[in-house]
């Protein structure tokens, strides 16, 4: 499981993607700038951290607590199906 360190991690990392970005977004008091796409390379950096991060958090096993509650409500969904059916 990802911890804290990993958050703290991702984010100083994508901080630092932003702060060296070559083309910062420009200042404006008006508010349709605001909506203004990131530099693709930034956007592209940004991305392939997210990505590391949440690849790591897939690669994990599933806690066996979570499969015994999936196998309970797996049972009791066919057993409502089954009763239904009759």
């Amino acid at each position: 499981m990802q911890n804290d360190t990993g958050h703290v991690d991702l984010i100083s990392s994508m901080i630092t993607c932003v702060r060296e970005s070559p083309t910062p977004m420009p200042a404006s008091d008006d508010d349709s700038d605001r909506t203004a796409p990131f530099d693709r390379h930034l956007q592209a950096a940004v991305g392939l951290k997210l990505k590391a991060f949440y690849d790591s958090i897939i690669a994990e096993p599933v806690p066996e607590r979570l499969k015994a509650l999936l196998d309970q409500l797996e049972k009791q969904e066919t057993g409502a199906e089954s009763e239904s059916a009759v």
